[in-house]
């Protein structure tokens, strides 16, 4: 039995030289990861950095790269926070190989390699196909809102950046005026304080309001009378179909003694009334009225997406995952309507169909129902026509003689009332979803780290290769050594 503790002794000296392999066992994540990073086609990086001139020699691209993935797979963002774990954390202190970067460097090289990320995800996802995990036979597409970097009450309408400009303005004038009294001809030593910063603050406002003008040039916003008087349209429609619904049951039922009903039509057709006034008196008091456009001036790119907890500065960011849980395409939109973007999904398909092949069937909720994604050519596709509840209590009837459907309403109707289809519907649940949890819990990204849709393009292929990473290391460990 021993009589004392394990000796701590600070003071010791290393007897032979530390060997960095010792520090962390053979299956951990850092080692695979490097094994993958060396794999990879990073010859975009390098032409990207300068060797061979004066000055210390900078970092290699490859630690730098493996360094921001890791961080990722860790729910690491901040490169104050990366350089402190290269000090700290041993398996940081392994990838730096002790060498650790300051923020700087690993700030400057995640806006490098924003013109890579695409290529690094394609390379990881070529990977994931070597292995065999890449399969897309049914693969599921939905949308998720992500925050930008900048805030929601950072937006701004035309009048507000037009007079905030011509404030900077009328400021420069006047200080102009007064530098003028003060000075004469003569030239100040230098510009006032008040002076040093407006002048950038006036270029992104100026920035902003540019922005803001290809946004209403692009794309005409409705009048809220307009968006009111489409709502009351559709719930006359649900009004009548409630009445045809209620002759019907009235029908089946017939006639018989008893006390009269309390809804004189049904309960569905009060209900149905009901919204129909209220959406009557809101189209009524927004007559007339036009929603102003807006423009943020922290990051123009950005707009305000709705979520399941409100409205959020952000962007819409769409995958398309399969059943092994691989994200086989990736993209990102400031468009909060998924039904614009299932188009550009499946053009993203494409792209990536030189890894996986091509795509069997592709899942996508009701969000992006139309008729003409319905029509769109591509690969077969399963879109609910209603939301996911009243999906699951449709009856296996695929046509409803109260409501008037287009033949592709009606043929996918048919296709989701189907054995096969209904089984295959019900695999999107189980993709699709549990991908963003995994990104947005496990790994921590509920925000973008940088501005602009470009740059935030660029992240969100880098956080999604890092979770294809994970699922590669978790699914198959020895892919590396044998692909």
């Amino acid at each position: 039995m021993a009589r004392g503790y394990i000796p701590v002794d600070r003071d010791q000296q290393f007897l032979i030289p530390p060997d960095m392999r010792e520090w962390l066992p053979e299956n951990h994540l850092v080692w695979w990861l490097l094994a993958v990073v060396e794999r990879l086609d990073t010859s975009a990086l390098h032409r990207r950095r300068r060797r061979g001139g004066q000055g210390r020699a900078g970092y290699d691209p490859d630690m730098l790269l493996a360094l921001l993935v890791y961080a990722y797979c860790t729910k690491v963002r901040s490169s104050r926070q990366i350089e402190r774990l290269c000090q700290t954390d041993v398996a940081y202190r392994v990838i730096c190989a002790g060498r650790g970067p300051d923020h700087s460097t690993i700030a400057r090289f995640r806006q490098e390699q924003a013109k890579v990320a695409a290529r690094l995800f394609a390379d990881v996802l070529e990977i994931c196909a070597q292995a065999g995990l890449a399969q897309v036979g049914v693969v599921a597409v939905d949308g998720t809102k992500i925050a930008a970097n900048a805030s929601r009450h950072a937006n701004r309408t035309r009048q507000w950046l037009e007079a905030q400009i011509a404030d900077m303005f009328d400021q420069a004038r006047q200080a102009d005026e007064d530098d003028d009294d003060r000075f004469g001809d003569r030239r100040g030593d230098e510009l006032p304080a008040e002076l040093a910063d407006p002048a950038a603050r006036q270029a992104r406002l100026q920035a902003a309001l540019d922005k803001l003008n290809q946004r209403e040039a692009g794309r005409a916003r409705p009048a809220k009378g307009d968006i009111w008087a489409a709502r009351v349209a559709y719930h006359q429609g649900r009004v009548e179909e409630e009445r045809r619904r209620w002759r019907a049951h009235r029908a089946t039922l017939g006639a018989g003694p008893g006390m009269p009903p309390r809804y004189p039509e049904g309960q569905g057709v009060a209900r149905a009334q009901a919204r129909l006034a209220a959406a009557r008196a809101k189209a009524q008091a927004a007559t007339g009225q036009r929603r102003p456009a807006q423009v943020n001036v922290t990051d123009p790119d950005s707009r305000l997406q709705p979520t399941a907890n409100g409205w959020v500065q952000g962007y819409n960011a769409q995958a398309a995952i399969n059943h092994i849980g691989i994200i086989v395409a990736a993209e990102v939109f400031d468009n909060a309507n998924d039904v614009d973007l299932f188009a550009p999904m499946l053009d993203a398909l494409a792209d990536t169909a030189t890894h996986t092949g091509p795509v069997g069937v592709v899942l996508a909720d009701a969000g992006y129902c139309s008729a003409g994604n319905l029509s769109l050519p591509g690969p077969d596709r399963l879109i609910a026509t209603t939301s996911a509840a009243t999906t699951r209590r449709q009856r296996p009837s695929p046509t409803d003689p109260a409501r008037a459907q287009s033949r592709a309403l009606q043929a996918m109707n048919q296709a989701l009332a189907s054995p096969e289809g209904r089984r295959l519907y019900q695999q999107r649940a189980w993709t699709v979803e549990p991908g963003f949890g995994h990104l947005k819990t496990n790994l921590g990204f509920t925000r973008f780290s940088r501005r602009g849709l470009a740059a935030v393009r660029a992240e969100w292929h880098l956080i999604t290769a890092a979770a294809n990473l994970l699922k590669l290391h978790h699914w198959h460990p020895a892919a590396i050594a044998t692909t």
